[in-house]
């Protein structure tokens, strides 16, 4: 039995050679019949099945008529030219509710309305995979693929998408520009992402106004530990990296609780404020923060990295700064409709900055069992 790998591989090869028939089709007269499907196949030197999938997909788009038991006979009249439209990915299967992806299912949905807005048709495009952490070297989502060999796909945006070789390498060969994220590589265009180091900067100077020297940090990313240490001490504050936590990814469950428990018992002396670079791992931190048996914020400031329109509850006040993902929509819809449309963009990263969030009312001491989105100070927000 053929695993997906095998299958998407063979819908591929269809695909090349319904290209090459295509091309061919395009000098034969309407009516005009096809040589036989064996003598066909061993010209292209591909199977049977092959050519089969070839010859379906030529058929759907109206270039071909299949008569069973008279042979493919070339169609009277050209096909139009396919509807196209920008595709949305993910490889991460945000439709699980086990898949802690509220960032990505606002994003997504952000990103629909943008280009809707500007007169843009797009598709979401879903993958199976269940972490950001793939060990294939294909992609998952099958139609995505399909469509892309279709030419019915204008443009990219790849939210939890690695720009692997066979599918960047396809969409440029056909001049599809892809707007992506996670940092541009060679192989996306443009680069949109949160601001993270930024957002780091901006959380160690709230805690400094608060008057705390001693913050730890829970996170996640390759860089982010480094680039957390390099401003506690730019900011004069006491560096300790047995503070700091950023090797388990949001998705497993219990990362965030594993982290706070880590940071808390790795050293006698404790610190007097934690920053989350991650709002999931917040929620899950959430427990392992109301056990420590320390008042905060008195004893312990937090601050929490998170994102627009998504709620976060605890039992206890935080502080929490916002990257808009209605601007990340914007920017990542502004700049794929420029690409495609030839104009030249004004940097390949983008950095979408994290601002303080307003309006929210202080949990106080008299109604303590009220959970809810807090905000124990306002600092000025980013220019």
């Amino acid at each position: 039995m053929s695993g997906p790998s095998q299958r998407n591989s063979s819908r591929r090869r269809g695909h090349r050679v319904a290209e090459r028939l295509r091309d061919a089709l395009r000098n034969l007269r309407p009516g005009e019949k096809l040589e036989p499907m064996n003598v066909l196949a061993a010209r292209f030197s591909v199977s049977v099945n092959t050519l089969r999938i070839a010859m379906a997909q030529l058929e759907s788009e109206g270039w071909l008529e299949i008569r069973h038991g008279s042979g493919c006979y070339v169609r009277r009249t050209t096909p139009a030219p396919p509807a196209r439209h920008v595709a949305v990915l993910t490889e991460y299967n945000v439709l699980l509710s086990t898949s802690r992806a509220d960032f990505y299912r606002h994003l997504m949905n952000e990103l629909r309305m943008f280009l809707q807005a500007k007169g843009r048709s797009s598709r979401l495009y879903i993958g199976y995979l269940t972490s950001e952490r793939p060990d294939t070297e294909t992609l998952t989502c099958a139609e995505f693929m399909d469509d892309l060999a279709l030419d019915r796909i204008e443009g990219i945006i790849a939210l939890a998408a690695l720009p692997l070789y066979h599918w960047t390498h396809e969409a440029h060969a056909r001049r599809i520009p892809i707007v992506g994220m996670r940092g541009c590589s060679d192989r996306f265009d443009v680069s949109v992402d949160p601001d993270l180091e930024g957002g780091v900067r901006d959380a160690l100077s709230l805690a400094a106004r608060h008057q705390r020297r001693r913050p730890a940090f829970a996170g996640w990313g390759p860089d982010i530990e480094e680039a957390f240490l390099s401003a506690v001490a730019e900011f004069q504050l006491e560096a300790r990296p047995e503070w700091v936590r950023a090797t388990l990814h949001p998705a497993h469950a219990g990362a965030g609780w594993s982290e706070v428990r880590e940071i808390w018992s790795a050293a006698e002396i404790k610190p007097d404020a934690i920053i989350f670079g991650d709002d999931v791992l917040f929620e899950d931190a959430v427990p392992a923060l109301a056990s420590l048996g320390v008042r905060i914020p008195e004893d312990l400031l937090v601050v929490v990295l998170g994102n627009a329109g998504i709620p976060l509850k605890a039992p206890f006040p935080f502080l929490r700064l916002d990257c808009e993902l209605r601007e990340m929509a914007s920017v990542m819809a502004s700049q794929l409709i420029a690409l495609m449309s030839g104009s030249a963009v004004s940097g390949r990263e983008v950095r979408i900055p994290y601002r303080c969030k307003t309006g929210s009312e202080v949990c106080s001491e008299e109604n303590p069992e009220r959970k809810q989105d807090v905000v124990i100070s306002v600092a000025e927000k980013r220019p």
